[in-house]
């Protein structure tokens, strides 16, 4: 691992909760605009990024 990977500043919650606020806001740009392509694939790139970083956090 790098020093970079074993000095992180937040914690695994800190980072599951940064990135659960940033999906649930683009989720409701989503939910708003449910005709527009774009934010559609955005909510969906949030969530798999949501998911990665809570499996990360369970490693």
């Amino acid at each position: 691992m790098s020093q970079q990977a074993q000095k992180s500043k937040y914690s695994a919650d800190d980072k599951i909760t940064l990135t659960a606020r940033t999906w649930r806001a683009i989720d409701k740009d989503a939910i708003a605009n449910k005709q527009d392509h774009r934010k559609q694939q955005a909510e969906y790139l949030a969530r798999q990024q949501l998911r990665k970083v809570v499996d990360d956090a369970g490693e």
